[in-house]
Parts: C-alpha cells; sequence; structure tokens
C-alpha cells in the first residue's frame, strides 16, 4: 500500500484558514455537488495517476488569473518536495466528505455561473476540508497512543 499525501489548505494558503461555510456561503451546493461528481468520476480510473491530477487542478482552476494559478501551483510543488511524495491533490475521501457536507447543508438559489473568485474559494473550501479531516485523524492517532501508555 502506496501513502500518498494531499496538501491542506495552510500548505497552499498563507495565513489563517478560512472558515469552511464562509467560502462556500455564495455557491449554490448543486454546483459544489457537480464539481466534485466529476472529479470522483476521473478519479475512479485515475487515483493517483499524475497527469490527471495536474488536470483535474488546471480545470478547476481555469479561470483565476495566471499569476495566481502560478502562485498556487508554485506553493503545491514546494509541499510535494518537502514531503518527498508523489502527486495527489484531489482523493476519493475528501471529495466525498465535500459532496456530504453540501448535501447536509444544501443551499439553493437562483444562479448563472460561477466567478472565478468563487472557483478559488471552491479549492480553498476543498483544501480546508483535507485540513479538517487530516487534524481529526491526527487527533485520533494520538489519543490512541496516548491510551496505550496508560497502561
Amino acid at each position: 500500500m502506496k501513502i500518498v499525501l494531499i496538501p491542506t489548505y495552510k500548505d497552499v494558503f498563507e495565513g489563517k484558514s478560512e472558515q469552511y461555510f464562509k467560502l462556500v456561503e455564495d455557491i449554490p451546493s448543486r454546483v459544489i455537488i457537480t464539481l466534485m461528481s466529476f472529479i470522483n468520476n476521473q478519479l475512479i480510473d485515475y487515483r493517483n495517476d499524475r497527469k490527471k491530477q495536474i488536470e483535474l487542478f488546471d480545470f478547476v482552476v481555469r479561470r483565476l488569473e495566471p499569476k495566481e494559478k502560478a502562485r498556487i501551483a508554485n506553493q503545491i510543488n514546494k509541499f510535494y518536495h518537502r514531503a518527498n511524495s508523489d502527486i495527489a491533490l484531489f482523493g476519493l475521501r475528501y471529495t466525498m466528505e465535500f459532496i456530504n457536507r453540501e448535501l447536509v447543508n444544501y443551499r439553493d438559489f437562483d444562479f448563472i455561473d460561477t466567478t472565478p473568485e468563487q472557483e478559488l474559494r471552491i479549492f480553498k473550501a476543498y483544501l480546508k476540508i483535507v485540513e479538517d479531516l487530516t487534524t481529526n485523524d491526527a487527533e485520533i492517532i494520538s489519543n490512541s497512543h496516548s491510551g496505550d501508555n496508560s497502561s
């Protein structure tokens, strides 16, 4: 089994992480669910394929200013060089959690299209979910190890 690290919000964006619901509050849930479903479909056959991961990233941030897109890509590359890990930006566990959060907190309103700024916030919200789940996993592991030493 191969472990592939996925960057979190803090690995890509400077400053304090934004709250998930603030990032997505003006975006209908159906937009996010559709995007995450598309990504899931791609991941089924190409889960750890570097080229597919880069294509998915390019698709998600396609309307950002080139300078902003390059800055984000640079931060992601720095993460992978530090971690000495294979490239995986999107994972089924995180896209499914994103879909779940949107179904539980469904927002529906008239909407024509996302703006580049909203698309960036969708990506940030995805990375926030990765951060939330990674933090939760670390706490579970830490608590299970501290329980081992209490004998």
